[in-house]
């Protein structure tokens, strides 16, 4: 998440932040004050309504949210729904106002319950004329699986301005070789994508022998995160890729002095 940025936080996680916090938005480890968790729930009381599922709000409210931040001009650069049970349905209703966001750079859906045709949504709103700008997607923890996987990343391969991507734990395994096979191409194709985190995946030795090659021609990946069950000698050769990805290299040629006249 981009720190002092315009943005809006809403994470039903544990009633750890507030439903609406508008103006800016703080870093995500950075504790709240206990007044915001009694501000919530006074909020979920007072509004008459039943939330849907583990929604922080009702899907007529989150009609509205999409509508609003698809109004032009809006200046809306963070987004945070954390932890509420969109599924795919919600998603849909949010991607009507997400593809017209123009001044979104970061959108974290973390633990949304979405799944391949919801990915297949979120593909959708990253091209476009009116397409957001992401620079950072964060999608941990939702049951993607090998197709939903497939399904997004036909918009990570044609979002140039993406920089950071957050795969983890959305239930790939070693079993659904065309996921990752899609993620490698999406990787190769977008050389703005410097960071990706595709932990807690198990897709063992055959899934993760698919991103060395990668590595060595997509020198603009400098952060690679993948499960540590491989063998040793595959985890050596991706770490060291990585590792030569991301050291440091000297620019231009040294400046020689004038002489003295």
């Amino acid at each position: 998440m981009v720190e002092g940025a315009t943005g809006l936080v809403t994470s039903n996680h544990g009633l750890q932040m507030p439903s609406w916090v508008m103006g800016t938005a703080p870093a995500l480890s950075e504790p709240l004050a206990d007044k915001h968790t009694a501000v919530h729930h006074q909020e979920r009381q007072s509004s008459g309504t039943v939330p849907d599922g583990d929604l922080a709000f009702g899907m007529k409210a989150l009609r509205s949210f999409a509508l609003a931040i698809g109004i032009q001009g809006s200046t809306l650069s963070v987004l945070v729904l954390d932890h509420n049970n969109l599924g795919d349905a919600g998603v849909e209703v949010l991607a009507a106002g997400l593809e017209r966001a123009a001044s979104l750079k970061s959108v974290s859906l973390a633990y949304c319950g979405i799944g391949p045709a919801g990915a297949l949504r979120i593909a959708a709103t990253m091209t476009g004329g009116q397409a957001p700008k992401y620079e950072a997607l964060n999608l941990q923890g939702n049951p993607l699986g090998g197709k939903g996987l497939e399904n997004l990343c036909e918009g990570v391969k044609l979002c140039p301005s993406l920089k950071s991507l957050n795969l983890s734990s959305i239930g790939v395994t070693d079993a659904e070789k065309a996921g990752v096979e899609a993620l490698v191409k999406a990787l190769a194709v977008n050389a703005s994508i410097i960071d990706v985190d595709f932990s807690s995946n198990d897709i063992g030795d055959r899934g993760c022998d698919l991103f060395v090659p990668l590595l060595a021609v997509a020198k603009h990946i400098k952060v690679l995160r993948l499960t540590p069950r491989v063998s040793r000698s595959l985890g050596k050769d991706i770490y060291d890729s990585v590792k030569l990805n991301s050291a440091k290299k000297s620019t231009g040629k040294k400046g020689t002095k004038k002489k003295k006249k």
